[in-house]
């Protein structure tokens, strides 16, 4: 967020917006790769200087040659700490991320993080920390930090809020559209019910005109 914000006031650094989407779609990938969606604590990957990046295949000839890369959970992660603490910095960055580039694929990102994290850390009395993001169902730590609220629920409002109000908006526009069409259907059956009281005013008429004529006749 903060190379984000950076490559925005200073021109001179405005290629950092690169950098800035590169590690802030990092941290939303440690949030997308786990069991449970939510990112965990640390994760410490390999560098292309690591020379245990790589397995070892011994050949029979006393050499060996590059084989698989390693990782755990997934390729090229070195370790991790998966417990979770509630913690904002990658939803903060991925606010700032929408709001600097205006792409709403921060938005969608920001959403599955907030329904994971409903999902899982969510209590009767707020949101608990957890022990392992690689678990599911998670395992409650029964804690729940002071910044939980004051920052990470914050920026998940401030991020969704104006994806709120649009979905809002159109639950009115789908409701608005079929109280429309049940007028609609009400003023059709209005009409048909009228249509059938005139039928049958009509042909009641002309039965009566009918028995009329028949009995003028049998007078003559």
């Amino acid at each position: 967020g903060m190379l984000g914000l950076g490559s925005r006031i200073m021109t001179e650094r405005a290629d950092d917006i690169d950098l800035a989407r590169g590690i802030t779609g990092t941290c939303w990938w440690s949030y997308n790769s786990s069991t449970t969606g939510i990112g965990p604590e640390n994760l410490i990957f390999y560098t292309n200087d690591d020379d245990d990046r790589f397995e070892l295949i011994s050949l029979p000839d006393g050499t060996s040659r590059r084989g698989k890369p390693r990782g755990n959970p997934i390729v090229g992660v070195r370790s991790v700490h998966t417990s979770y603490l509630n913690r904002p910095e990658t939803i903060e960055s991925v606010f700032y991320m929408w709001r600097i580039t205006g792409d709403p694929v921060w938005q969608e990102r920001g959403w599955q993080m907030f329904a994971s994290w409903v999902t899982h850390c969510m209590t009767d009395v707020g949101f608990s920390a957890i022990y392992d993001v690689n678990r599911s169902p998670a395992d409650w730590s029964d804690s729940m930090e002071s910044f939980t609220f004051a920052e990470t629920f914050k920026y998940y409002y401030l991020l969704l809020l104006v994806l709120l109000l649009l979905v809002l908006i159109l639950l009115v526009l789908i409701l608005l559209v079929l109280i429309l069409l049940v007028v609609l259907l009400l003023v059709l059956l209005l009409l048909l019910f009228l249509l059938l009281l005139l039928l049958a005013f009509l042909e009641r008429r002309r039965w009566c005109g009918r028995d009329f004529n028949e009995e003028r006749a049998g007078n003559y």
